[in-house]
Parts: structure tokens; sequence; C-alpha cells
């Protein structure tokens, strides 16, 4: 680029392609940066989705293997449907006293 009298300045041919040269290194490595810690993240959050579904597995047969709880699954082993079983127990106490009388 050079300037004329009064700061005009003039762009020549050699000034466009060393832009656009540039301009497609700054597009090539943003587009890289970009799809590069895309997959990572989508990579993490595979592998953290993953390991909450192994954690909630393993509380659903923590659960089951107390007894009050039963699940039904299918052929993949995916729970269809649950079956509670609830119990309780009872006991009471009673003491009673009185007075006889006869009335006249």
């Amino acid at each position: 680029m050079r300037f004329l009298k009064f700061g005009i300045k003039v762009v020549t041919a050699r000034d466009v392609v060393i832009s656009i040269v540039f301009f497609g290194l700054g597009l090539v490595s943003s587009w890289w940066t970009s799809a590069y810690f895309y997959e990572k993240s989508l990579n993490d959050s595979k592998a953290s989705a993953e390991e909450a579904e192994r954690v909630n597995q393993l509380i659903l047969r923590g659960i089951e293997s107390i007894g009050t709880i039963q699940y039904s699954r299918d052929n993949s082993g995916k729970i269809v449907s649950v079956k509670i079983e609830l119990g309780g127990n009872a006991s009471g106490n009673v003491n009673a006293t009185g007075t006889l009388t006869d009335a006249p």
C-alpha cells in the first residue's frame, strides 16, 4: 500500500492478494479450532451421560436388592415397569380398670 499526497491510500493487487490469503488462513484456523473443541465437548458430554446412566442403574439395582421394589425389564435390560411392595406391622396394648356398683 502506498500513500499519495494528502494521506490518500492506493491499494495494489498485492495488497488484495495478501488480504485474501490471511482471511483464508484465519477462516481455516477458526474452523479447525471450533471443530476441535466442539468434538471434545461432545465426547465429554457423551462420557458424562454414560456415567450418569451407570450410576442410575446401580442405584436402581441397590433399591431392588432390598426387596421393596421389583423392576420388569425388556430383552435389552431397560426397565419397563415397577412393582412396589409395601408392608407394615402394628401392635397395641390396652389396660382398663373399673368399679362395679349396684344402684338401689
